[in-house]
């Protein structure tokens, strides 16, 4: 075998350089499709008092390249009726573009249908008030790592029912104003299964340690339970959101939401429609 002389050795050090220096810029070209429909809908009953808002925020999807944010649709006839007969036309809200909502407040029902009307395609959505989960008492505590939060922080305690798998959120108002909700930026608020507290006593559990509370502040927590099918759904899309794209991590997949398209199935939507048990709570800081 023929030994390669210094000349050579430089010229193949020189085209490993470039090889491995140069970056290659390859254009994605996504191919225009349809627009489908995008499907944000939430109905709260309340189990015990206060209010329950409900709404509905519909969009269209956009193109991979656009950068000019959401499509609202603000055409669409927007209906909610339970197993009772009862039937909630939603109005589209002046000034916020594509974002309905009923003046009315829901009564309970066992099982509650969506309905919406848009450019001759009826989609539907069918999901069952979930059991409310009752809270005991709210207690305020210091919460080691929260960083520099002022005060206390809220802590819900409240017992699980079993069997049968459940989904929760909250919500936390302090002297009458919203400080913390479900958001896919917390991912420990998002939603929250059972799985490891099915049937059990929960003490002092803390939804936002990063909300500080002052002396004599009123504070109010809505603990929702979500319907199965749509708290499935967020409970998968809060693992999709969270996915690190490391070795191991979930592999990515399509979320289904709840909502189909009776007139023409081929033209699916996209999101969920949920339906929450609402049990709120007060109390002022110590």
């Amino acid at each position: 075998m023929a030994l390669l002389n210094l000349r050579h050795l430089r010229r193949l050090a020189m085209v490993c350089v470039i090889s491995v220096g140069c970056e290659r810029i390859v254009p994605i070209d996504s191919a225009p499709s349809d627009p489908l429909l995008v499907v944000q809908a939430r109905v709260d009953v309340a189990a015990n008092r206060g209010s329950a808002p409900s709404f509905v925020r519909l969009a269209l999807t956009s193109a991979l390249n656009n950068n000019a944010g959401d499509l609202p649709v603000s055409d669409a006839l927007v209906q909610v009726s339970d197993d009772s007969g009862r039937m909630h036309t939603f109005a589209g809200l002046p000034g916020r573009p594509g974002l309905y909502a009923s003046s009315a407040t829901l009564a309970k029902a066992a099982l509650y249908r969506l309905r919406i009307t848009w450019r001759g395609d009826q989609y539907e959505a069918v999901e069952r008030l979930p059991r409310a989960m009752p809270i005991d008492q709210l207690s305020f505590v210091r919460v080691d790592g929260a960083g520099n939060v002022p005060g206390s922080t809220v802590a819900v305690h409240f017992t699980d029912l079993a069997p049968g798998a459940d989904f929760y959120q909250w919500e936390q108002y302090t002297n009458g104003s919203p400080v913390a909700m479900p958001d896919s930026l917390f991912f420990d608020a998002f939603v929250r299964s059972d799985s490891l507290f099915n049937g059990e006593s929960v003490s002092e559990y803390v939804p936002y340690p990063y909300v500080g509370t002052e002396r004599g502040a009123q504070v109010r927590v809505r603990q929702a339970t979500v319907s199965p099918g749509a708290g499935a759904y967020l409970a998968i899309l809060l693992r999709q959101r969270g996915a690190s794209g490391e070795p191991f991590a979930r592999a990515p997949f399509n979320v289904r939401g709840n909502v189909i398209n009776r007139t023409t199935p081929a033209r699916r939507a996209l999101g969920v429609f949920a339906v929450r048990h609402v049990w709120e709570a007060t109390a002022r800081v110590p």
